[in-house]
């Protein structure tokens, strides 16, 4: 299988969200067997917890570079081209910013539904409108 993970949000501003997409990887690499992990990666993005050199060390990883943002609205065109060209069989969001409209199937980790009762950073109508959509 050819299988997309979403490692934008291994980055210094996602501390959770990250460490969860970071170990995801490293042990699904560990047991892909002949399938290859493809990892989104955002460059220049602030990063100083995780060695994405270390993923990259495993022969079924292969670290992808993508500058889209996570909330930006051209990451659906941008990702959705990106799947095509990688003949993706599966793209996996490790939070509630996946990709519309994809050629694959997209499997979506929402890790708790707090922005829906304390919306804090999911100010304003449009945010909260995107977060339950997704």
């Amino acid at each position: 299988m050819r299988i997309c993970i979403d490692g934008r949000y291994i980055a210094d501003h996602y501390p959770g969200i990250g460490r969860y997409t970071y170990n995801l990887i490293r042990e699904l690499g560990r047991v892909a067997g002949d399938s290859t992990l493809f990892v989104l990666i955002r460059p220049g993005a602030p990063n100083t917890r995780f060695d994405l050199g270390a993923l990259s060390a495993n022969d079924t990883v292969r670290l992808v570079a993508v500058d889209v943002g996570l909330t930006a609205p051209r990451q659906h065109i941008a990702l959705r081209s990106l799947a095509r060209d990688l003949r993706l069989d599966l793209f996996h969001a490790p939070s509630w910013t996946a990709p519309l409209l994809m050629p694959c199937p997209v499997v979506l980790t929402l890790h708790d539904l707090i922005p829906l009762v304390f919306p804090g950073p999911l100010r304003g109508y449009g945010r909260r409108l995107a977060y339950r959509t997704m």
